[in-house]
């Protein structure tokens, strides 16, 4: 797990309502800094399904050391219910879009006193690793486990007459590794990965959209 690191810190002491355990973070469009997956501000207990934000000032921007909830302050939290941990998180044009290891959610920008609003967007998917998403013409692409999938307003199963040659001879066990990338230049998507008599890269699929 990683830990927020010197941009949270005042004259290098951690705040405490600073999460000290995250699994993913990111910044919103807004200027929200994200926690997908960390410790409560109360508590300081690991929670791999909460999602925290830091306080965006109307004046002065993102204050990514303010995490604690006021009447007075834009940060806040909520827990996903689908899955037992986030695995990832990316952003899109239009929304920001979390994985858990059963279910994709759409994160939204609500402009109200609750800031952000969570939405299920599937609870039926799979992926195989943190690094695994990529997004190209406003479509997002992942590799599961044991198929490739897209979002593009729905979540679909993405065509792939290699399924059983991919899904069928790889280390599912490394996940953690494998990572995905674009080359825009010939419209393609490639995920690199492991076979399964490998703990090391030695493999990529790409797909041509």
């Amino acid at each position: 797990r990683a830990t927020l690191l010197s941009d949270t810190t005042i004259n290098g002491v951690l705040p405490a309502d600073v999460p000290s355990q995250v699994t993913k973070t990111l910044f919103a469009s807004t200027g929200h800094l994200f926690a997908m997956g960390c410790t409560e501000y109360i508590t300081d207990i690991y929670d791999p399904l909460l999602i925290r934000w830091s306080n965006v000032d109307p004046d002065t921007g993102p204050q990514p050391n303010v995490w604690t909830p006021s009447l007075t302050n834009t940060a806040g939290f909520f827990r996903l219910q689908a899955g037992s941990e986030i695995v990832t998180a990316i952003n899109t044009r239009q929304e920001t879009l979390v994985f858990t290891n059963t279910a994709l959610y759409s994160i939204q920008f609500l402009g109200t006193s609750e800031v952000f609003g969570q939405q299920p967007l599937s609870a039926h998917i799979s992926i195989i690793g943190p690094n695994v998403v990529a997004g190209a013409n406003n479509i997002t692409y992942w590799m599961g486990n044991d198929k490739f999938y897209t979002y593009s307003g729905r979540v679909d199963t993405l065509p792939c007459t290699l399924r059983q040659y991919v899904f069928e001879d790889i280390n599912r066990t490394q996940g953690q590794i494998f990572f995905s990338g674009t080359n825009a230049q010939f419209n393609e998507i490639i995920w690199f990965y492991c076979s399964a008599n490998s703990n090391q890269i030695n493999r990529y699929v790409v797909y041509n959209f």
